[in-house]
């Protein structure tokens, strides 16, 4: 049975193993000659941001409605504000 302690000392590692796995999947895909006999898929150049974003521009999602009392539904707020941001080009 987990305590918090444990339960928490488990979290810790397993987030540390994740940042270690990204850290080396970042370092082999900025530079690949780096690493030989490593080859990435080549869907690997084309995940995540295309570009930089020109400005920043937050979508709260409270101000499409959604209540932050843990109770109430908010699917169509965050919805909503996932479509405006899209539609902004986000």
């Amino acid at each position: 049975m987990f305590t918090k302690t444990t339960w928490l000392a488990s979290v810790h590692a397993r987030a540390g193993i994740l940042g270690a796995i990204v850290t080396l999947m970042s370092a082999a895909a900025a530079a690949p000659s780096s690493a030989p006999g490593l080859e990435l898929p080549a869907w690997v150049k084309e995940a995540g941001a295309q570009r930089t974003p020109a400005g920043e521009k937050v979508y709260a999602v409270t101000t499409y409605g959604a209540g932050n009392d843990g109770k109430t539904l908010a699917t169509a707020a965050i919805q909503q504000a996932i479509d405006t941001c899209s539609a902004a080009g986000g």
